[in-house]
């Protein structure tokens, strides 16, 4: 299964409109699930914890690391 993620907005007619980018990665594929994520309260924490994660992840890399860097 393949991800695609934008964002987009609900038209005035109840419609949702697939970029064109994506709409066609989309031509030859005959079902496919929508999974809709609406903002809530919670998503500014979220978003926290989830910058907060990656600032405590790359404080652990040391230039020593980079030896693991090339193949």
């Amino acid at each position: 299964m393949t991800a695609l993620e934008f964002q987009a907005s609900l038209n005035p007619d109840g419609t949702v409109n697939v970029p064109r980018d994506m709409a066609s990665q989309l031509k030859n594929v005959a079902s496919f699930r929508v999974v809709l994520l609406v903002p809530d309260g919670a998503d500014n924490d979220d978003e926290a914890w989830r910058r907060l994660g990656l600032t405590q992840f790359f404080q652990g890399y040391a230039e020593s690391d980079s030896v693991y860097d090339d193949p």
